[in-house]
């Protein structure tokens, strides 16, 4: 690997950190510095190094207890097979994405067949919803540009950090909840 790609994937780690840090202190009175301590972190760069969606299939497939997922654009049917693997391990699963996006066919049908397996799905309609994160068993925080879709698995250029810490999967979580309650989220439904 040549040094301006690792130089590339130092700096793009670094922000991400900067983002997951200023992203959980504005959802949060408290100092929101995350020491890393005994965590781990795992990341993926599409075409650079590792494979994002093998990464999130391994991070939902590790599951033993629950699924917590926002995502903004949600239609590959292989993370949803994940998911019903999943469901039938005995994971609880919630799924919370954007109104509009939820209304095209493709990922219309999807969510009908996620809530047809006992998959809480909800959806926000007051403002566009495009976080991207999975939190597992509040102990792993995955996030970053990758959306479930098949551009994102084969054309785009994404990355994905899946962090394994469980004071942070703590406080995303918290935040999840919190959005997952407003008024502007409502329960899926075609």
């Amino acid at each position: 690997m040549s040094n301006l790609n690792i130089l590339l994937i130092v700096v793009l780690i670094a922000s991400i950190l900067l983002n997951v840090v200023l992203f959980t202190k504005s959802c949060s009175n408290e100092n929101s510095s995350q020491p890393l301590g005994d965590g781990e972190i795992d990341y993926a760069f599409s075409h650079l190094a590792n494979d994002p969606k093998t990464l999130l299939l391994d991070t939902i497939s590790a599951a033993t207890k629950t699924i917590d997922i926002a995502i903004y654009n949600f239609e590959d049917p292989e993370i949803a097979q994940t998911l019903f693997e999943a469901i039938d391990r005995g994971v609880k699963v919630r799924v919370l994405t954007d109104s509009e996006k939820a209304q095209k066919k493709s990922r219309a049908k999807l969510l009908d067949r996620l809530t047809a397996k006992q998959i809480d799905v909800k959806i926000v309609t007051s403002k566009k919803m495009h976080l991207k994160m999975t939190l597992v068993d509040g102990r792993l925080v995955a996030m970053g540009s990758y959306n479930f879709t098949e551009d994102s698995a084969t054309e785009n250029m994404e990355q994905l950090i899946v962090i394994t810490d469980k004071e942070l999967a703590k406080k995303w979580t918290d935040v999840f909840n919190k959005v997952w309650g407003q008024s502007d989220t409502e329960e899926w439904s075609k």
